[in-house]
């Protein structure tokens, strides 16, 4: 009796490897072990992508697009002490109240001459469902000078939709701690 439990068992087992491995001779596909691990979550967006309420493809959605270009070139003014330009990326309004060099004392607790950004990166872009509100995460790599110190922050940039100058950065809301 045992023997035929063994021969059933194996060939069951047989038959299970040809549906697994044998291709698509009947039209049916196992699933991944990570499709089945990762059934019913959400993965986290990876750099660049759009993610949350306006789940937009950056490469699809002009939008989105337009703020995680428009933080990049933010970081990179910053990285280049031209607060003059950084400044333009806020709404015409408050770009004559916003003092940049304070901003970025305030943050990172060190005057901007102290510091030496390494790189910046945008990790992740969202917009509201109303598309007008958006988010953009970046992590940036910093040096603060004669302190031979490394520092690695996270900062959130966000943006409004306005009628007249198309987005505009937030600029006190984002780089104030």
């Amino acid at each position: 009796m045992k023997k035929v439990l063994l021969v059933f068992f194996l060939l069951g087992a047989g038959a299970i490897g040809l549906l697994a491995f044998g291709g698509d001779g009947v039209g049916f596909k196992w699933p991944s072990l990570k499709s089945i691990l990762q059934w019913g979550s959400k993965p986290a967006p990876k750099p660049g992508e759009v993610s949350g309420f306006g789940e937009a493809d950056p490469n699809t959605n002009e939008d989105a697009r337009f703020i995680r270009d428009r933080t990049a070139d933010f970081l990179e003014d910053i990285r280049f002490k031209d607060f003059d330009k950084a400044a333009s990326y806020s709404s015409s309004v408050d770009r004559s109240k916003v003092n940049i060099s304070r901003c970025i004392t305030r943050l990172f607790k060190f005057p901007p001459e102290s510091l030496d950004i390494l790189s910046s990166e945008v990790v992740s872009v969202e917009l509201d469902r109303s598309g007008t509100r958006g988010r953009v995460k970046t992590h940036s790599r910093v040096k603060v000078l004669n302190l031979d110190r490394f520092e690695e922050p996270e900062l959130i940039f966000y943006w409004h939709k306005d009628p007249k100058e198309y987005w505009v950065m937030k600029l006190e809301s984002s780089i104030n701690p």
